[in-house]
């Protein structure tokens, strides 16, 4: 449920990013700041229902990085470009690793993830790249950029439901087959 918010709000800003471009930049950079923060509590509340406890330290973290971010933007939106590109970049890293762990588990759709994970990455380092230029006259183009980085998030996060289900299928059938070999190893230390 949380990722299908996520996938709203995220595409929601997207829509933002491409119709806004210049003239509603500052409303834009409050705006993505309300939702880095929904997102990072969003993420943080996830990461102590998480069913994998493996990364729980460098999500949690990513969540409170997400929440601070999005307060310096909210207080500070001249500097929105950078740090937009920044989280962009976090996203797109975050989605890369969870489409391996979803390709692991069979998972359809997960190349989309990571190919989503890849745009994104480069989009956000090619929006910082540019954000000395675009401090002068934020142009359209970084706008865009930054759009599509949202829109790729937007995209992963709606994926990302179907890769847990199957994750949590994959869990289970190795758990069992855990389960199925300590049987074994019993019974024939028992003969």
């Amino acid at each position: 449920m949380s990722f299908i918010i996520r996938g709203i709000a995220f595409t929601a800003l997207a829509v933002l990013c491409f119709l806004s471009r210049n003239e509603m930049m500052e409303t834009l950079a409050k705006i993505a700041g309300i939702v880095f923060v929904i997102s990072g509590v969003v993420f943080f509340i996830m990461g102590y229902k998480s069913f994998s406890r493996d990364n729980e330290s460098v999500r949690l973290s990513a969540a409170l990085l997400m929440i601070i971010m999005g307060g310096i933007v909210i207080f500070r939106p001249d500097i929105v470009i950078a740090i937009l590109g920044i989280f962009v970049i976090f996203e797109g890293v975050d989605f890369i690793l969870s489409a391996i762990t979803y390709n692991k588990a069979k998972a359809q759709g997960w190349w989309i993830m990571l190919v989503a994970g890849l745009a994104v990455v480069a989009l956000g380092m090619w929006s910082i790249l540019y954000t000395e230029q675009a401090a002068q006259a934020i142009s359209a183009t970084v706008s865009i950029l930054i759009g599509c980085g949202f829109l790729g998030i937007g995209i992963s996060c709606f994926v990302a439901v179907a890769g847990i289900n199957a994750l949590e299928r994959y869990t289970e059938e190795k758990k069992k087959a855990l389960e199925d070999q300590e049987e074994y190893v019993e019974t024939e230390v028992v003969k």
